[in-house]
């Protein structure tokens, strides 16, 4: 007989990040989490989301404007997510767009452990795999110092130090 080839798409799955931003600009996304995903229908959660939480360090959440923020921290306040939060440490598979800032520093959080992994594969609980879709450009959210400009006409070492981050795990 033939097989049944049919995907199999029942799976648990958690939304975790700003999709309802406070900027009136873009409450549209909040419908569309709605309507498609069925989820923040209730318009509840934010404070109970790390993400959105860590983006609050980042981004402005009313006017979306890049915040000054130091790097270091925001690398360890993401990790300290990704061990705590159970639902960012039992998963298996994280899945991140925008902004891809956040993706890069997602990377850099996690790469220890894949570091770890690679060397001991028998050790532990596994570290989930990262898919990142670059939906917005490598440097958004990035403020630089010292300027009103955002970290395109920046060459500071916040921005060297960024970029060298990135580069090590693209």
């Amino acid at each position: 007989g033939m097989r049944n080839l049919e995907p199999k798409l029942n799976f648990e799955h958690i939304i975790l990040g700003r999709f309802c931003p406070k900027h009136k600009g873009q409450q549209h996304q909040c419908q569309q989490r709605c309507q498609m995903l069925g989820v923040g229908c209730e318009g509840a959660g934010a404070e109970d989301d790390p993400i959105n939480r860590w983006m609050d360090g980042v981004l402005d959440p009313e006017s979306l404007d890049e915040l000054d923020f130091d790097l270091y921290e925001r690398k360890d306040a993401l990790f300290k997510a990704l061990v705590e939060d159970t639902r960012l440490s039992n998963a298996d598979i994280l899945l991140c767009s925008h902004p891809f800032f956040l993706c890069i520093m997602l990377a850099v959080a996690l790469e220890p452990a894949w570091a770890a992994e690679e060397t001991n594969p028998a050790a532990g609980p596994r570290a989930p795999a990262l898919f990142a879709h670059a939906s917005s450009t490598l440097l958004y959210g990035l403020m630089c110092a010292g300027t009103e400009g955002s970290i395109l006409h920046c060459h500071d070492d916040t921005a060297q130090t960024y970029l060298s981050l990135a580069l090590n795990v693209l």
